[in-house]
């Protein structure tokens, strides 16, 4: 099964709204359980839309005592980390994602990245929303890159090339894949 078809499978599902709530909180306080989450200074966090596993309290979090950043598309397949430092510097960005609004800082010193998927492996495999944003982001960083997936969405079955990035870690509501902690 190549990407385009594994993507429409996902996409058709239907994801009851309860249960994505309830384990999207799961799997929030895991990651802030996390003695990498803990410990790191700065952390960059998508921001969740439709049926991606949440973040608000993730971003909730880095905002009481973190630094945060947030993607900031500039131009097809290119993406920003931009510190904020209120969820009311967010606007309408691409693809109807929210994003900051106006000039921002951009930030290239961060601990940790939180990443959105379609579906993930447990051995870090991720399969994205198909444009790139992520793993040109991600292409030679080091830094700990935490994915978060609901278990139902966990396959065996997903396709990787050279340009594909490789999770650290997977956190679902029932798991924690990867060798990291």
């Amino acid at each position: 099964m190549d990407k385009r078809e594994l993507r429409k499978i996902i996409r058709n599902k239907h994801i009851d709204p309860a249960y994505l709530k309830q384990a999207s909180r799961i799997i929030q306080n895991k990651v802030l359980d996390l003695p990498q989450y803990r410990d790191c200074r700065k952390v960059f966090c998508y921001i969740s839309v439709n049926s991606e596993v949440k973040t608000y309290l993730i971003m909730q979090s880095a905002l009481e005592g973190k630094e945060l950043l947030v993607p900031k598309c500039l131009e097809h397949g290119i993406m920003k980390a931009v510190k904020i430092t209120s969820m009311d510097q967010l606007g309408k960005g691409h693809y109807g994602i929210p994003e900051p609004d106006g000039d921002s800082e951009i930030c290239d010193d961060y601990d940790l990245v939180i990443v959105p998927c379609i579906c993930a492996g447990k051995n870090g495999e991720r399969l994205g929303h198909g444009a790139g944003y992520y793993d040109r982001f991600l292409q030679g960083s080091k830094r700990l890159k935490v994915c978060l997936c609901l278990q139902e969405n966990i396959r065996e079955d997903i396709p990787m090339n050279e340009y594909d990035r490789y999770m650290d870690l997977v956190v679902t509501e029932d798991n924690i894949y990867g060798n990291c902690l």
